[in-house]
């Protein structure tokens, strides 16, 4: 409650459902992790999220950044990696039927989000479609909530991707980038993006459904 009073955003780690629980109750921004990753063989019952703190994290809006892919780190085995796959995917499709949004990063330094985007792929916990929307529209909305990103809409940042091929075909088409666009400046492949910083590209949004 204090950091939101002074303007700032709360986002909780969280091992169990009762850590859940209590960010739930005390209105977090979001969570990093969903409880059970972490499990290993310990049994499932205090990592399995309630129906009703599912529904009331939809309902304050409150993003999971679930961080699945770390599973395998604490499985020591495939069985054991299983009964843990079972418990994630039996939490995300409750928060998914509660309308909860997920953000996608893989909580290691210097390495991207694929590991967490390929896992859950196959996890088979989200559509393609619902992975996409929520690695490419929710993540950088939840990052930067005071900006208008992360899809084509008038009045939005003109930065976009054009891809070669459909990613809603095959996740690692989003690997085929044949342009970048970065509020409305056309970036070369081969430049360093780093320099492109936020404050220094011109603004640019877009302003009609055929930019």
């Amino acid at each position: 409650q204090r950091a939101h009073k002074t303007g700032l955003r709360v986002w909780l780690h969280v091992d169990t459902a009762a850590d859940f629980r209590e960010g739930v109750r005390a209105s977090v921004d979001g969570f990093a992790h969903l409880p059970g990753y972490g499990m290993g063989s310990e049994p499932a019952e205090p990592f399995l999220i309630t129906e009703s703190d599912a529904r009331e994290a939809g309902r304050k809006g409150i993003y999971v950044n679930p961080t699945a892919a770390k599973a395998p780190d604490y499985a020591p085995d495939p069985q054991t990696l299983e009964k843990v796959k079972q418990v994630q995917r039996r939490n995300i499709a409750l928060l998914q039927k509660h309308g909860v949004r997920f953000t996608i990063g893989y909580d290691s330094y210097g390495t991207g989000p694929w590991p967490e985007a390929e896992y859950l792929a196959t996890l088979g916990g989200f559509s393609l479609p619902d992975l996409l929307r929520a690695w490419w529209t929710d993540t950088p909305q939840a990052i930067f909530p005071g900006r208008r990103i992360g899809t084509l809409h008038e009045g939005y940042e003109a930065s976009f991707l054009v891809l070669k091929r459909n990613p809603l075909e095959q996740l690692a088409h989003l690997k085929e980038i044949s342009l970048y666009g970065k509020q409305g400046c056309v970036l070369n492949p081969g430049w360093d993006c780093k320099l492109f910083a936020y404050e220094t590209v011109p603004s640019c949004t877009i302003n009609s459904v055929g930019y």
